[in-house]
């Protein structure tokens, strides 16, 4: 009996060749996109769950709420880690101090002298505290004393293989910097891909000479972007408990509130790093949880659109078949014989839809990569959750897709099937297909609105003025420390023909390493207090960025911290409108006095996710960052004379320029994965709309056929016959537009909200979308209706 069921339905969907292999490839592209989904966002969700209880283990976070309003931030002061050990002695407590100027690593081996530049974010100073709080396979070395001692070094094990090509390299000594030696005391298994810790080179705090000024100094003023405190909670406390605990800690250690201010010290889950762009991670890299619901939503949209496809096309064609089903239940076969008949049918497709997708996914992982920034791997054999997932999926498409065709061709009457009495619109799946037809279409339209949006906040992200030019300028790192060599560097770089101006700061125009501190201005009498961003830069900083001076001077070269430029937006906080008010006046800084000597117009400090921050600009050397404008076409000539002259200068250090566009492109790189998967999302979603717009268009272009052909003898024209075709799918393109813009709407407007600088969503953003699918489905079904427009109506008509 199995057999022959098998059998016949190979012979009926041979039979049917362009309507199976139609359905095939609509499944195939739903399976292939769900599962290559499903593995995107099992990787996203899988972040820092390596760790033991890591439930356990929280980011401090810094609440603060006063007049100007409320703020949180990550950064955190040196001084906090000695002063909660010392107030709560049975929590483990970690800083993770990362995004310092990359270390360059000189090893000795086999009598030869080797240097080795590592990136940024793959090294940090952290506390002695950090193997307590997270988890790793230590190879070598002993974690609980690894990194307690002053000038210790611990490598992950691609590390310790890279630098001595071996992993037993306890004892050996790492030159770092040319400024001290480290001795490792330890080596550690690689992190798994999915962390947002991609660290392979940790050094006890203790060697980082600002901790140790902090600390013995007790400043908590200073405020640093890349430093962070980590906590893990004994068993059986909770958060909130050691949050009410927190409470007056930064009074009894750090400062005095003022009325109407309030300081709190929060805990963010660990599981809740890599998807809180406000606070970031030192994986640079973070992606909302929203935004994750929406992909997985997009996989389940492409995968019905499929199935609502094979429905369309087999209950149209369920009429070509009504005498195959009249003949088999007068022979006696039953209703329960009939579904089995046909779901065997949906199965045999699916199961081939499913054997072409696991090459589809393949194909799919290796061209995503680049798009994605990692790598995604599929094994059937060896990933049961994947296995699961796909079974589960090829279940859902077998069922969905072919259910309803199956019970509506069993229910035919058979003598009225015999007589070929059945039609689309008597057997009562018509309503059903429109249905299904408007639901497709709204699905398109939806991604293809929110694609829109999602592309006009990226050109809005790339384009948008930010106060200053970020044309033209490359950006370098430099040994901090080393002013007679960078004002060598300055003075040379200046003799390249293109280069306009040469300027030194702590951490660029724009970036993601910010200082924060306090201030005093001492204004009529009175002395306002405030924090705000620092940068400390040079005379040629405003020339080099573009950063336009509205009033003052001015810093001057060598200005010893005497003279301050502020921000409008500084002067706007504390209610100061004549700008000129304010010059002159003393004004301290992290203990340095002085005057405000300027104010500059307002720039984005940081990427367009965040709003303005005050900010503080002082004189000051010896920083890790330089940058340099220029204008000539020889860029590649520019390059290589600037290499030349930064390793005669910093032979220890490798050439690596960044141009400051590509540097602002880089903060909204999750942004524009994001687009790019839309747009992918929504190119499958049309494309699986097409193919069934088209094989539905045919099949009624079937039907009508002698229907064209008695119009077109009383007169019909051909654009009569196209509006015969194109108006019904033209009501359900229109249908499908009303349901899909509001849920759009609201969608990407949450999704917007996450951005402090955003765009105002139109009307033409939806115009565009309905434009655009109303296209489509006018090619897709008007080539098609053309042919039949255009066909001799004597050929149609010759069998009456």
């Amino acid at each position: 009996m199995v057999k022959n069921y098998f059998i016949t339905a190979l012979r009926n969907l041979a039979r049917n060749k362009v309507n199976t292999a139609i359905n095939a490839f609509g499944l195939t592209l739903g399976i292939t996109c769900s599962l290559v989904i499903f593995l995107v966002v099992r990787y996203e969700l899988s972040f820092n769950m390596h760790n033991a209880d890591p439930d356990r283990i929280f980011r401090v976070v810094t609440e603060h709420t006063d007049s100007e309003g409320f703020t949180s931030q990550a950064s955190m002061q040196f001084p906090f880690v000695t002063a909660f050990k010392s107030d709560f002695p049975d929590v483990a407590a970690t800083f993770i101090h990362n995004n310092v100027s990359p270390p360059t690593l000189y090893i000795e081996r086999n009598g030869e002298e080797l240097r080795f530049q590592e990136r940024t974010n793959r090294f940090a100073f952290v506390h002695p505290d950090y193997p307590k709080i997270f988890t790793h396979e230590w190879l070598h070395g002993n974690p609980e004393t690894a990194l307690t001692e002053i000038n210790s070094m611990v490598l992950t094990k691609s590390m310790a293989e890279k630098l001595f090509g071996k992993t037993d390299v306890m004892g050996e000594i790492v030159g770092f910097s040319k400024i001290t030696d480290m001795l490792i005391t330890g080596v550690v298994e690689d992190y798994p891909k999915a962390t947002d810790f991609p660290i392979d080179i940790f050094v006890s705090i203790e060697s980082n000479g600002q901790y140790s000024r902090d600390v013995s100094s007790g400043n908590w003023g200073s405020i640093y972007g890349a430093v962070n405190a980590f906590i893990k909670l004994p068993e059986g406390m909770t958060k909130e408990s050691m949050e009410a605990r927190l409470e007056g800690f930064d009074v009894k250690h750090n400062r005095n509130l003022d009325e109407g201010e309030e300081l709190a010290r929060v805990l963010q889950p660990l599981s809740d790093l890599h998807y809180n762009g406000d606070l970031g991670n030192y994986g640079r890299r973070t992606i909302s949880k929203s935004t994750l619901w929406a992909i997985g939503i997009i996989g389940i949209l492409l995968l019905v659109a499929a199935c609502i496809n094979f429905i369309n096309l087999n209950t149209a064609l369920a009429v070509r078949r009504s005498k195959e089903v009249g003949i088999r239940k007068v022979l006696g076969s039953g209703r329960k014989s009939l579904v089995i008949q046909f779901m065997g049918e949906t199965f045999l497709v699916t199961f081939l839809a499913l054997l072409i997708s696991f090459g589809g996914v393949e194909l799919a992982l290796i061209n995503l990569k680049a798009h994605l920034g990692y790598d995604l791997e599929f094994n059937l054999f060896l990933d049961s959750q994947a296995s699961l997932f796909l079974l589960i999926t090829f279940l859902f498409a077998v069922v969905f897709s072919g259910m309803y065709p199956s019970f509506v061709l069993a229910s035919y009457k058979p003598i009225a099937a015999i007589r070929n009495k059945i039609t689309a619109e008597k057997q009562g799946t018509f309503s059903l297909r429109k249905v299904l037809v408007t639901t497709q279409l709204m699905i398109s339209q939806a991604l293809i609105i929110c694609t829109v949006i999602v592309l006009q906040q990226m050109d809005y992200f790339y384009n948008a003025p930010l106060g200053l030019d970020k044309e033209s300028v490359i950006e370098l790192a430099s040994p901090g420390g080393q002013v007679e060599n960078q004002r060598l560097f300055k003075s040379g770089a200046l003799q390249i023909p293109g280069i306009e101006s040469v300027t030194r700061t702590n951490s660029g125009a724009i970036s993601g390493n910010v200082w924060f501190g306090s201030y005093e201005l001492q204004l009529n009498g009175e002395t306002i207090e405030n924090s705000s961003e620092i940068k400390f830069i040079d005379k040629d900083f405003l020339t080099t960025y573009g950063v336009k001076l509205i009033a003052g001077q001015n810093v001057l070269e060598r200005d010893s911290l005497k003279n301050f430029l502020v921000n409008e937006e500084l002067l706007k906080e504390i209610g100061i409108t004549d700008y000129t008010e304010v010059l002159g006046k003393p004004f301290s800084f992290w203990g340095n006095t002085g005057q405000i000597g300027g104010v500059v117009a307002d720039y984005n400090t940081k990427s367009l996710h965040d709003s303005m921050e005050p900010l503080v600009m002082v004189f000051g050397e010896g920083y890790g960052s330089m940058a340099l404008r220029f204008e000539t076409q020889d860029i590649k000539g520019l390059l290589s004379s600037l290499e030349e002259i930064y390793t005669d200068i910093f032979p220890e250090r490798d050439f690596n320029p960044r141009f400051l566009d590509e540097t602002i492109a880089n903060f909204y790189e999750e942004e524009q994965k994001a687009s790019t998967l839309f747009q992918i999302a929504a190119g499958i979603a049309i494309l699986i709309g097409c193919i069934g717009m088209i094989g539905l268009i045919s099949y009624i272009a079937t039907q009508k056929v002698k229907e064209v052909g008695i119009r077109k003898v009383l007169g019909a024209s051909v654009s009569n016959i196209l509006t015969l075709f194109s108006r019904q799918f033209l009501v359900f393109t229109i249908l499908g537009f009303v349901i899909a813009a509001p849920v759009a709407f609201y969608l990407m407007n949450s999704w917007l909200q996450g951005f402090e600088y955003r765009i105002n969503v139109g009307a033409d953003v939806f115009g565009l979308g309905l434009l655009i699918t109303t296209l489509i489905v006018v090619i897709s079904v008007g080539f098609r209706a053309y042919r039949s427009a255009t066909a001799n109506p004597a050929q149609s008509l010759r069998s009456e």
